[in-house]
């Protein structure tokens, strides 16, 4: 592989990490499984193994506020895991860290829900926090949670200062209060620990009806000890089965030396601590049969979809689940009539796992409809996924025009009302949104004069707003060049240049491969017009004067797994000033959930401020 290729592919990789880790940290809503994630931090290691993102350590960052006393210091860093999928590689460890056959270890349920610790010295209960070190103190919580710590044959357990365990929420209390233990957007949770982490992070006051209703587990009291051999007597899949009858919420176990100094003297990554190690149960899984596979469009390939039998994985009913592209159904041989495997995580759709068992169907095929599902053209194959080669797809339009239409800032206008747009208005370009009148949202079905007069009120807001360059250029959406992408070429020519350049000139800037090249060359070559249209309608701010034009507002809201200086000092390197609370001055307020109903995220909205997360705002206002 060319040098060109590995950086392309690193780059590749740490942009899926990182959103993954956004995803599932920023937004409690995990979007892989374990299992998929750790295989992409494994294929990074091969690449690049001292890549600063594989020793990251996410946190919930559950509060919000900025007094310190809501900062706990941990004497002892609380570390994350690292981890194995099969006992005998658990077992392995356990052989290399003993100093003889007698080294114990202890051998305890690993639970799904946030790390905690009690300090009865400061009678404080504290989270993990961003790195282990420094915690965010949720005493203020402690109506809502139950306490399990005594258990007299671990003898006199108050003497210990500090107590780890987890807090969790038992899986019979969930089904009874998931109706009523909403969401903000009022939508239930679907998995216990997703309800832990938002009765812990509300920052609005919670009924009396919860009162009690988490649980506090220290894990002392679930600890059995073993040495290397007692280990190896352990039939796994039977001790893991048991423990899944529980009402307690578990996803492994964890093994760890017992004799604390030597713990302490084997040290610790940035991440985990070399003394123990976890052993990840796999996804919840279910065995169901494949029906049918239907086609699903996107903004650059067509995706295929599995339609299942019902299963139910965890108390959440699934009749459909997910393939990667086309490449992948054909390579795994998945045909309809099959009965299969398939693995959730967290909330996300479901993933094939393996065929459980062929259909007998003598004509068994893995060909299915080759069509558009959206404009019946066609389909060609571009190794490894299917395409509409039709232009004016309606479906590739609409997820387009959805994703456009956040890159320039219009956040009011959801994927139904694009959709509505396109198949009643026939509208076909980002261009045709921003010369909409009222008298073309009337007509969409479902309009009134209240919701057509908002988001055209919204779309003249934005229009009235200057706007970076490298904005309006990843909202065009060239398969490859996103907003970081886009400034990082602006950076060295601005829109104009770009549009004389050859095939050849494009793959000598920065990132630029010749796939790209090409890309943004018959980008130039079909779709200049609608680029120009654009920038005539904004006030353009080139993005090499980004420094000169005038200073932003910025303030910061919500859980972030960075603390709120880190945000102050990097507005501040970027030419941004700091304002503490939402006022009138304020520019642009920065969320982790720009759908809150919180009174910053109110504030905001009356004055026309600008409401964007933390991600979006990296990528539109952060260069250095």
């Amino acid at each position: 592989m060319s040098n060109e290729s590995n950086v392309a592919e690193i780059n590749r990789l740490v942009a899926q990490i990182k959103y993954f880790n956004f995803q599932y940290w920023n937004m409690n809503d995990p979007q892989i499984s374990d299992y998929g994630y750790d295989t992409i931090l494994q294929q990074l290691k091969l690449r690049d193994p001292n890549n600063p993102i594989l020793d990251f350590k996410g946190s919930y960052s559950l509060l919000a506020k900025n007094n310190k006393l809501d900062k706990v210091v941990h004497k002892r860093k609380m570390l994350s895991l690292a981890k194995f999928y099969d006992p005998l590689d658990l077992i392995k460890w356990a052989e290399s860290v003993s100093r003889d056959k007698n080294e114990m270890f202890k051998l305890q349920p690993k639970f799904d829900g946030i790390a905690a610790k009690i300090d009865r010295e400061t009678g404080t209960l504290s989270t993990s926090g961003d790195t282990g070190e420094v915690g965010e103190n949720i005493s203020h919580k402690l109506p809502l949670i139950s306490f399990n710590i005594y258990d007299s044959k671990f003898g006199n357990l108050e003497k210990r200062r500090e107590i780890l365990g987890e807090i969790i929420l038992l899986k019979p209390d969930f089904e009874r209060v998931k109706s009523k233990l909403l969401r903000k957007n009022g939508k239930e949770y679907k998995i216990p620990r997703s309800a832990v982490i938002g009765l812990l992070a509300t920052e609005e006051l919670v009924s009396s009806e919860f009162n009690r209703l988490l649980k506090f587990v220290d894990y002392e009291n679930y600890s059995h000890e073993y040495t290397c051999e007692g280990l190896k007597l352990i039939n796994f899949p039977m001790y893991i089965e048991r423990l899944k009858k529980w009402h307690y919420p578990l996803d492994g176990l964890v093994l760890k030396l017992k004799d604390q100094d030597y713990f302490d003297s084997l040290g610790a990554t940035s991440h985990h601590y070399l003394g123990n190690m976890a052993l990840k149960f796999g996804n919840p899984t279910g065995v169901t049969k494949l029906i049918d596979i239907q086609l699903q469009s996107g903004k650059h390939s067509i995706t295929p979809v599995g339609i299942v039998e019902n299963v139910i994985i965890e108390g959440v009913d699934n009749q459909k689940m997910s393939f990667h592209n086309f490449k992948y159904v054909v390579d795994n041989d998945i045909c309809i009539g099959d009965t299969i495997e398939i693995e959730r995580c967290g909330e996300i759709i479901p993933q094939f796992k393996r065929i459980i068992e062929k259909s007998t169907d003598p004509n068994r095929t893995v060909i299915f409809s080759l069509n558009c599902p959206d404009c019946q053209s066609r389909l060609t194959y571009s190794e490894p996924n299917l395409l509409c080669p039709n232009k004016q797809c309606p479906g590739r339009i609409i997820k387009v025009l959805t994703d456009s239409v956040v890159r320039i800032g219009i956040d009011e206008l959801g994927p139904g009302t694009i959709k509505k747009l396109v198949l009643e208005r026939g509208i076909t370009s980002l261009k045709q949104i921003l010369d909409l009148t009222y008298s073309d949202v009337i007509l969409l079905s479902g309009f009134a004069e209240l919701s057509a007069n908002n988001l055209i009120s919204e779309i003249q807001k934005v229009k009235s707003k200057p706007i970076y360059d490298y904005n309006i250029l990843s909202s065009f959406n060239i398969q490859g060049i996103g907003t970081r992408m886009s400034k990082k070429i602006l950076k060295e020519f601005d829109i104009f240049a770009l549009r004389e350049m050859s095939i050849t000139e494009l793959t000598e800037i920065d990132g630029i491969g010749p796939e790209r090249a090409l890309l943004i060359y018959e980008f130039m070559e079909d779709s200049l017009d609608s680029l120009m249209e654009i920038y005539d309608i904004f006030d353009v701010i080139d993005s090499n004067t980004i420094h000169l034009v005038k200073k932003v507002n910025v303030c910061f809201t919500g859980k972030n797994k960075e603390p709120r200086g880190y945000w102050v000092k990097l507005s501040e390197q970027n030419g941004l000033e700091f304002i503490k609370s939402v006022t009138k001055e304020v520019n642009v307020l920065v969320t982790h959930d720009i759908n809150s109903t919180s009174n910053k995220i109110k504030t905001a909205r009356k004055y026309g401020c600008k409401i964007i997360t933390y991600e979006d705002f990296l990528d539109e206002y952060i260069t250095v």
